[in-house]
């Protein structure tokens, strides 16, 4: 699949390349040590933010050099919450006003602890300050409007907050992809980057290859594969009748069935042969 005229394995190795370039940086290697000692969850979390990150900004024509920078604030824009009481950070009731308040110091400690880090740039120290800022100023923690917002802000708030739906969290279960990109769509021009949730919802897959998902006519497929700059009309193999009895696979390709549709994905079916 080619997106945009950049192939995927292309981008693949680009973002893997870069990872490894910036996981060589001593200060970025001490702090990911301490925050996967402390919280996997968070480690897990840095990293796919950051590839999110990367798959965005990398579409955006980007250099190499830039791109490092921003992947450097990416990786380490959660360091704060090292700081904070794991109790809270873990609580699985909703938080109180004043612990919500003490998680979001998360951003200002992260900031300052980086400080620290010579090797990193202002640019991509204010990361870890500002990426829950929002385009409205009704973010945190300085209300900061949009065209005060750098880029890179902007772009790890999407992807910082698009992991955070699709990611189990101790309080609440997983979004689907598909909530998490409604959730951007409808928040555009508000919370988040119009033209950037566009190109980011262009990139990355709302239905995965090799998910199980249900169709508007009620049959079950596997998602085979994506049609670029399409995600949610994939090619699907429909493997299963309504009532979820086996049958011959064949292929549908969703750009072109257009009254077919899906409408429920992540399922988990027990099969029934004929």
């Amino acid at each position: 699949v080619k997106s945009d005229h950049l192939d995927v394995t292309t981008l693949t190795d680009s973002i893997s390349s870069l990872l490894d370039e910036i996981l060589e940086n001593n200060d970025v290697m001490i702090s990911l040590k301490e925050i996967s000692s402390t919280d996997e969850s968070t480690y897990i979390h840095s990293i796919s933010t950051t590839i999110y990150s990367l798959i965005l900004a990398t579409h955006l024509g980007y250099p190499r050099e830039t791109l490092k920078k921003l992947a450097l604030g990416a990786i380490l824009h959660d360091l704060g919450k090292l700081l904070l009481d794991n109790k809270i950070i873990f609580k699985k009731d909703r938080l109180t006003d004043q612990e919500f308040e003490y998680v979001k110091s998360h951003t200002t400690l992260g900031y300052e602890a980086l400080q620290k880090c010579q090797s990193l740039t202002e640019l991509s120290r204010i990361i870890a300050l500002s990426h829950h800022e929002k385009l409205n100023g009704s973010g945190y923690p300085n209300h900061v409007c949009s065209n005060q917002l750098h880029a890179f802000i902007r772009i790890v708030t999407i992807a910082d907050v698009y992991d955070a739906l699709t990611s189990d969290r101790c309080y609440r279960k997983h979004w689907t992809a598909k909530q998490a990109f409604d959730h951007l769509i409808e928040n555009s021009g508000t919370l988040y980057d119009t033209e950037l949730v566009r190109i980011f919802i262009q990139h990355i897959s709302i239905y995965p290859n090799g998910s199980i998902v249900r169709l508007s006519n009620n049959y079950i497929a596997i998602v085979k594969d994506q049609n670029a700059n399409i995600p949610e009309r994939p090619i699907v193999r429909v493997i299963a009748d309504p009532q979820g009895s086996v049958i011959k696979p064949y292929l549908i390709d969703l750009m072109y069935e257009l009254s077919i549709t899906i409408i429920d994905s992540e399922l988990d079916i027990p099969f029934k042969a004929n």
